[in-house]
């Protein structure tokens, strides 16, 4: 289910699903920057890189007009609301041009004012159980890691609240699915699952680095691709965010080529997120695996099921048509344990989202033709696996998981750099 990969090492990994607590002192000082040539920035366009649009759309600047306006609308009711017992979840419907939003119990009148004004296109629908009541059930199962004697490789709410999905590396039986049941206490549904696989490995970047390069391992070998750059909100130093399963605290990085970028820290291993100190710009490279074209980075969101949107890894290039079906998933990944929150994503008509080497990139939702950055890409699920894009000789897959950028960015006491 991941999609890090580090071509030195073996190819598969398996689940994640952890939560990080407290924030982490992610930067220190970054030396000045060498000489480099002068960076292109100008801005691609979705036509340019993302192929057909899903089916109901006449473009993908019709899709991201849509699904803005629902976006916008959909993270105001998250803060507004995404903290009260009753909330369970937040859907775009975006074919519909809807947001529906699920609610366990009854909602008080002044709660459905504030929906009604902040939301108009939303639908208030009922749901079984609340998002505490799901989350503190999949807490359970963490912890007792198996069922029935089968490991418990991912767990997520339904986004309807109706049940708790939970995947088990063996054969469902009906001990399994009681067993489980009784460990958690709420309605499950109980499906064969695969550990996820980690993703490690455009081509020379230069100060200020951007999101969707290559960055490799210069201390135990491996590449992956650059997320993000963020600045400290304490030091005002800048990073690259990217994947934690890409190397520890001290490892050095380098391009492709061996320009120096810098000494990762921070490292969340529960999260799959770390940090390299260098300066850092908010643009991120978009289009082929050599491509100069980039998207300015708007700012941070979060993630909705529903959502389409795109990655850029630097193996497999920009991949688009993808939706998000699940949000805070913990997923167990062999050699790495439990990850949490992830967001789970699928490729539409089912071709590479991502690969290998593409674990750290960006994730994002395109805002016409501007970049809304929404996670860092952490694994694939090897039992969807299809021909890659972009660089052969690795794995690919169609479903995979992110490291959202909202928790990232509190983990990290950071901001996103905007272009």
């Amino acid at each position: 289910m991941s999609m890090k990969h580090i071509s030195s090492r073996r190819a598969g990994v398996r689940l994640v699903a952890v939560v990080a607590a407290a924030a982490v002192s992610a930067f220190g000082g970054v030396a000045a920057a060498e000489a480099a040539p002068r960076k292109s920035t100008r801005t691609a366009t979705m036509a340019d890189v993302a192929g057909a649009p899903p089916a109901g759309f006449a473009s993908w600047a019709a899709l991201a007009a849509a699904q803005t306006d629902l976006y916008r609308q959909a993270t105001r009711l998250q803060r507004a609301t995404g903290g009260q017992a009753g909330f369970t979840g937040i859907e775009l419907a975006v074919s519909e041009r809807r947001i529906n939003l699920f609610w366990h119990g009854g909602m008080s009148r002044s709660t459905a004012a504030k929906v009604a004004a902040l939301a108009p296109r939303a639908e208030v629908r009922s749901a079984r159980y609340s998002a505490r009541q799901l989350r503190a059930a999949a807490t359970k199962l963490t912890r007792a890691g198996t069922v029935d004697g089968a490991r418990v490789v991912r767990l997520a709410a339904a986004t309807d609240g109706s049940a708790l999905e939970v995947g088990v590396s063996g054969a469902v039986t009906g001990a399994r699915a009681a067993s489980a049941t009784r460990t958690a206490g709420v309605a499950l549904r109980v499906g064969t699952g695969r550990a996820a696989d980690p993703a490690y490995h455009r081509l020379d970047d230069s100060p200020p680095f951007w999101g969707g390069s290559r960055v490799h391992n210069a201390t135990r070998g491996g590449r992956c691709t650059a997320g993000f750059g963020i600045r400290s909100r304490s030091s005002g130093a800048t990073g690259l965010l990217f994947a934690a399963h890409c190397g520890e605290n001290g490892d050095r990085f380098t391009t492709p080529t061996g320009r120096h970028i810098g000494y990762a820290t921070a490292k969340v291993a529960s999260a799959d997120t770390m940090v390299i100190p260098v300066s850092a710009g908010g643009r991120i490279y978009v289009g082929g695996t050599t491509s100069s074209a980039s998207f300015p980075v708007t700012g941070a969101g979060y993630s909705f099921a529903g959502q389409w949107i795109c990655t850029s890894g630097s193996f497999s290039g920009t991949r688009c048509a993808i939706q998000v079906v699940r949000t805070n998933e913990w997923v167990n990944i062999t050699g790495i344990g439990w990850v949490y929150p992830l967001v789970r994503a699928e490729q539409y008509y089912r071709q590479n989202a991502v690969g290998q080497g593409d674990s750290g990139g960006p994730a994002f939702a395109d805002e016409g033709n501007r970049a809304r950055a929404l996670g860092t890409n952490t694994a694939i699920d090897g039992g969807t696996q299809v021909a890659c894009t972009g660089e052969g000789n690795r794995i690919c897959a169609w479903r995979m998981w992110y490291a959202d950028v909202p928790n990232a960015l509190v983990r990290h006491n950071s901001t996103i750099i905007t272009g």
